[in-house]
């Protein structure tokens, strides 16, 4: 920058092209840092899930899983802890039995057994069948699995048929391997209407 003669009037030389490009890029590599840090800092922040949302998502079976909910819990040991009391409120602990191999790997609670049978028409895929141990027990509609780290995992079950309940899973599918896994916890929960 020159100044000359008056010192309110100032004079600026004109930038040639190789400083506009550098510039340019300058500041586009500026704006897009700064667009990552804003996206960074919208992610940090946890949707704020209330009380009301969290107990009709575990006492309506029917609703489906919903990932904010899940990912709060996960992420919030406040609301993981609500949403654990909820379900040991309102769900049926099923137990591991055995897990000397997936096809003798069973859990059982009170008044409900789950197997886990390979397909024979299908070796990549396992049923799941969930069977009720006292009669007039009402079948299950939902689950829930508790991981150990802190995620909790909800999945809507086909109505069941006599008493049983029975999926079809690709043995690579989150939900059968979260069954399967000894050291996570299963809820059974019913429809009480």
């Amino acid at each position: 920058m020159h100044i000359w003669g008056n010192p309110r009037t100032r004079r600026y030389d004109i930038p040639t092209d190789e400083r506009i490009k550098f510039t340019e890029t300058v500041f586009d590599a500026l704006s897009t840092l700064q667009a990552l840090d804003r996206d960074d800092e919208a992610e940090v922040e946890l949707e704020r899930v209330p009380f009301s949302r969290l107990y009709a998502y575990v006492s309506d079976p029917y609703a489906q899983a919903d990932p904010v909910i899940e990912r709060a819990v996960a992420e919030d040991p406040a609301m993981r802890a609500d949403l654990d009391r909820l379900i040991e409120k309102t769900g049926v602990f099923i137990r591991t039995a055995a897990a000397a191999s997936d096809t003798s790997f069973s859990r059982t609670g009170k008044g409900y057994r789950m197997r886990f049978e390979r397909s024979r028409a299908e070796a990549t895929q396992t049923y799941v069948i969930i069977e009720s141990t006292e009669d007039g027990s009402k079948s299950p509609r939902a689950l829930f699995i508790r991981y150990p780290d802190g995620r909790r995992r909800k999945h809507v079950l086909p109505q069941g048929h006599a008493g049983i309940v029975q999926l079809l899973e690709d043995s690579d599918s989150e939900l059968l391997l979260g069954l399967l896994d000894i050291n996570n916890e299963v809820f059974l929960c019913r429809d009480e209407n």
